[in-house]
Parts: C-alpha cells; structure tokens; sequence
C-alpha cells in the first residue's frame, strides 16, 4: 500500500487523478505474484481515496465487483462474510479436464481460423512497443433503445447488432471481406459465482460480408456464427494460438490483432453504489498501452445508454483513421 497526501496537487481530485494514471503505466511483476496495488490518497483530516489496480490475469467484470464487495466489507467491519465454496484452483482443474475431453475435435476446428491483418498507419516491426491511445463515445438511450428492438425483431441479442456494426466498421477500415475479431466469452462454470478470477476466454470470432447483404442477412450470420463459436469454446485462446502457430510480434496478442467486449453490466457493481459510503468509483484514465492493434469497450448503464471507446496502439495507428 503506498500512501500519499495532497502535498503540492490544487486539489484531491487532482492528485487522485496523477496517482491513479501514474499507477496504470507501472507494470505488474506477475512473475512474483504481484498482480494487484492500492494506493490511499490522504486529505489533511485523515479522509482520502483507496485506488485498487488490478491485473486482469486475477479478475474480470463479474470479478471486480466480488472484490470491492469485500474490499468495502473489510473497511466498514473489519471482517468478511463466508468464503466460497470453490476456489479458483477447482476451476483450472475443471478447465483442463474440459479442454483435454474436447481437444481433438475442436482443435482442428480452430485450425482453419486465420487472422485478420488490420491495414496500419505505421508498419510494425520486430521490437514494435505499443503506446496507447483512445477515442471514447457514449450511445444515447434512444439509439441503444433501436438496437435493443432491431435484435428483438430478428431474434437475437444486443450483442449481435453491436457485432454487426464491429463487422461493419472493419469492412469499411480494412476493405476485406473475410473478417475476424475477438470475442471474449465468459467460461465461469456454474457454482464459481462468488469466485474471483480471471472467467473470459477471448475467442476468434469469423464473419463474412460482401458488401450487399441486409441488416437483418448479417444479423442471421453472426447470430448463427456465435452459436457456432460458442460451441467450440472449450479450448482456451493460448492452445488456439499453439495449434493455428500464427506470426508473432514483441508486445502484441498472437492470433487477434481486434477485439469487441460487450458487458451487459455488473449487478455487484450495482448494488455497491446503490449501498452507503464509502463508494466505489470508476476512474476514466488516459490508455498507457494496447494489448491490440484496435479494441472496442463498451458497456450498458442503468440509463439506458451504452458508453465506451476505442482503444488502439499509437505506434501502428493514427487517432484521426480510428475516429473516421
């Protein structure tokens, strides 16, 4: 825990803002066990603000709302409530046995998945750093309402809209027709709901798309390939990238070079910032690096909207070809 006082900051905020952005750039020492850090910002009357970073190698949406949960029980009671009745180490346990139980078949499925090569502003080279930038948005609730009735009318989730425009958006950057994209998949088995750790599984995800389909043609396509990919996701990416053996670069994910992540929401999360002080808060922070060339984040609000933005690698790609 390292703690600090506002010191020569104008304000809290500000020095909560500087605290938690310098946090973000420093990297984790995995190797060592180190995969989270709290930081106490101090005020002048012993009041201040817990920043809690994680490594996402221990926690995901679901996840991070467990850990607050008991964080803020810690603090306000000094005691938490009662362990869960599995623990992560069952999990890898019960992962491997499914992988093994499902290799052979889904293997050779994986195999025929290419990637799709993102056309740069900079070419990329062997000792490629990625420098991270963003391009945040916010969907307002009359539009995120449309989307909502567009999959109701064609028999699928939001999801499946927001991928079609993913689908879209790459066609038009990238020219290609044949596209593929990650698409994180929860693999939390059923009795780990009060388990933190890491339950996604980014999977390969392949569209098709000409140019003269309908909506509604490439809604049925990417419901129908979700199905099918959904099926297949009992290998986890890291054997996916051994049996498909692509190109790899310095600092990049093998395999997927984009990435879509959809959360519907976190009701933990919810519940935590309906409850009394003290209140978890999200930090918006300038993006320090990028596991991709381009991501999509977005997330769906108690409002009705959905917020998020485009993360990409300042090294390869320009904010102006990113927000066109």
């Amino acid at each position: 825990i390292t703690n600090r006082t506002v010191g020569r900051y104008e304000t809290l905020d500000d020095l909560v803002r500087a605290t938690a952005q310098g946090d973000a750039a420093l990297s984790f020492r995995i190797d060592r066990g180190k995969t989270s850090r709290l930081s106490f910002v101090e005020t002048a009357d012993g009041d201040g603000v817990l920043i809690l970073s994680l490594h996402h190698i221990v926690s995901d949406n679901t996840s991070l709302g467990l850990i607050l949960g008991d964080l803020i029980a810690l603090l306000t009671s000094g005691t938490l409530g009662d362990a869960p009745k599995a623990n992560y180490r069952a999990y890898a346990q019960w992962r491997e046995r499914r992988m093994q139980a499902t290799a052979d078949g889904q293997i050779a499925y994986w195999q025929r998945r290419l990637p799709l090569a993102v056309p740069l502003d900079r070419p990329r080279t062997r000792d490629h750093s990625p420098v991270g930038g963003s391009v945040p948005f916010r969907i307002d609730k009359t539009l995120t309402n449309a989307a909502a009735s567009l999959a109701r009318r064609n028999g699928g989730s939001i999801q499946n809209v927001l991928v079609a425009a993913y689908t879209i958006f790459l066609h038009r950057l990238t020219g290609a027709g044949d596209l593929i994209f990650g698409i994180p998949v929860s693999d939390r088995p059923e009795g780990f709901d009060d388990v933190a750790g890491y339950f996604l599984n980014p999977l390969p995800l392949r569209v098709k798309i000409a140019g003269g389909e309908t909506g509604e043609m490439l809604l049925q396509q990417i419901r129908d390939t979700m199905a099918e990919l959904l099926s297949h996701a009992d290998q986890p990416l890291a054997r996916i990238v051994e049996a498909t053996n692509p190109e790899r670069f310095e600092g990049r994910t093998p395999l997927l070079q984009t990435v879509l992540d959809w959360r519907e929401g976190n009701p933990q999360l919810d519940d935590l910032v309906a409850d009394e002080q003290p209140q978890p808060e999200a930090y918006p922070l300038d993006v320090a690096t990028a596991p991709f060339d381009l991501a999509l984040s977005l997330s769906g609000q108690e409002d009705g909207t959905i917020t998020g933005g485009f993360i990409f690698d300042y090294a390869s790609l320009d904010s102006e070809t990113v927000a066109a």
